[in-house]
């Protein structure tokens, strides 16, 4: 179910992708080994399930953007020299420069690394991965804690075992940001795989190593609304992998730690205020 790689000598979409991008796709792609880019305020917090997977985990990188706070060189000092940690400090940025930056640093350690992960994982910091209380029942969410331990474990054997160019988690009633898209509302049944997503919200995607690197933003309107490159992102993937996006029901993020908090009015520099609030983007 993976996406499209070259047979030839030329890569494929060789006409449209930036030279790194078509650099990374002469790299080889190892099984099983996963790149989590992060994108954080600053640190992360000590309780964080994503802190240390670095540590537990030999199938996991991590890399952390963050736009607020960068880590401290003394005091993170054994993270930072972590061999599967790194990290890149983005002040003053946008939402989506962020997000955009976040992209171009998994490209580029992964071209440092010498090869291509199996699957690179965006995502805010604030989304924590949990069996599903919607799509399971407590049986069942039971079950598969007793076969896999924990979420991520079951995601990437999912993942190694279907091959979706790109692989999303449903969200819960309580975490739905006003700015999501309507049809992801819950609307229809929630249990079992939904391939044919039309929509998502862009604060996870799992994205094969074959489609990495069809990877686009259209940052023209970002001075208008923080959420309009998210939904240029959505479009080229629908376009891209038309059919092929899995959406997986069983998990879901907890809704207690997703952050929606209020952005600073946005681009200054671009003589665009809001005088409602309602055009908010810079991260604050």
């Amino acid at each position: 179910m993976a996406p499209m790689e070259s047979s030839g000598t030329r890569p494929v979409g060789g006409d449209y992708l930036h030279p790194r991008q078509m650099e990374l796709q002469g790299l080889p792609l190892i099984r099983r080994q996963f790149l989590y880019a992060l994108l954080s305020p600053g640190p992360l917090q000590n309780e964080s399930p994503w802190n240390g997977l670095w540590h537990l985990r030999h199938d996991v990188h991590v890399l952390l953007v963050t736009w607020r706070r960068p880590l401290n060189a003394s005091h993170h000092r054994r993270t930072l020299g972590h061999p599967r940690f790194a990290h890149v400090f983005l002040p003053n940025s946008t939402i989506q420069e962020s997000k955009l930056s976040q992209y171009i640093a998994s490209i580029e350690w992964q071209i440092a690394l010498g090869f291509r992960f199996e699957y690179t994982i965006f995502a805010d910091s604030d989304m924590l991965l949990r069996f599903s209380t919607i799509s399971l029942d407590p049986r069942e969410c039971a079950a598969l804690e007793l076969e896999y331990g924990d979420p991520i474990t079951w995601l990437h054997a999912e993942l190694c075992r279907d091959q979706p160019p790109l692989a999303v988690i449903q969200k819960t009633p309580p975490s739905l940001s006003p700015y999501m898209q309507p049809y992801h509302h819950h609307r229809g049944p929630t249990n079992g795989r939904r391939p044919c997503v039309r929509d998502w919200d862009g604060c996870f995607g799992a994205l094969h190593g074959t489609a990495l690197p069809f990877y686009f933003a259209d940052l023209i309107f970002d001075s208008l609304h923080w959420n309009l490159a998210d939904v240029s992102i959505m479009v080229y993937h629908n376009a891209l992998f038309a059919g092929r996006v899995v959406q997986y029901n069983e998990l879901e993020f907890a809704p207690e730690a997703e952050n929606h908090r209020d952005y600073l009015s946005f681009l200054d520099r671009w003589g665009v205020r809001s005088q409602s609030g309602s055009l908010k983007g810079r991260n604050a």
